[in-house]
């Protein structure tokens, strides 16, 4: 082999080496919530989920889960509180329309009430809070389901809210999950 030869060879494998160790340096700078936001499956939904946990700044700067989970769950409690004003809006409205005042007097209570206990049980068992979180998916699921079963026809804002907050619920469970593992 030429000095040159030689000289550009082992300046590739300096590279490569130099390269190959600061993986997992750079891992760090990779926040817990974009891992999150990866193991959501469809991945399609990772853009969604990177710009909606972005939209509270605390979140792109936690390093830990029980913190992410803690700031997730709290965003959770607020989208669901607000999901359930606007079902109780919507009743008000349409008072004969069975499913709208469900969503919001049964379902959305549930909901709410099983995110607050998830986020009161985090620190003092993950596991308890991580079944909260389950809890509060099949409430907002119920909802949707008893949306679907009526016959009428809702504004798509109505879905859109609904299925946010499930997003949420997801999202929870799997930051939840994280301090179990």
């Amino acid at each position: 082999m030429k000095s040159t030869s030689k000289s550009s060879f082992l300046f590739i494998l300096f590279l490569c080496f130099i390269f190959y160790a600061s993986l997992p340096a750079l891992s760090l700078f990779v926040g817990v919530y974009v891992k999150v936001c990866a193991e959501y499956t469809p991945l399609t939904e990772f853009k969604h989920c990177l710009q909606l946990l972005q939209t509270d700044p605390r979140i792109p700067k936690v390093a830990t889960y029980p913190e992410l989970s803690f700031y997730i769950l709290e965003m959770s409690i607020n989208e669901a509180m607000s999901t359930q004003a606007t079902f109780i809006e919507m009743a008000q409205r349409f008072p004969r329309e069975k499913a709208l005042s469900q969503c919001a007097n049964e379902f959305y209570n549930a909901t709410i009430s099983s995110f607050k206990t998830a986020l009161d049980m985090l620190h003092k068992d993950a596991l308890s809070s991580r079944n909260n979180v389950q809890d509060a998916s099949r409430a907002v699921d119920g909802c949707m389901t008893a949306l679907e079963n009526t016959h009428e026809t809702y504004d798509p804002t109505v879905y859109a809210r609904n299925n946010e907050t499930f997003f949420l619920s997801v999202i929870s469970f799997l930051a939840v999950n994280h301090i179990l593992t």
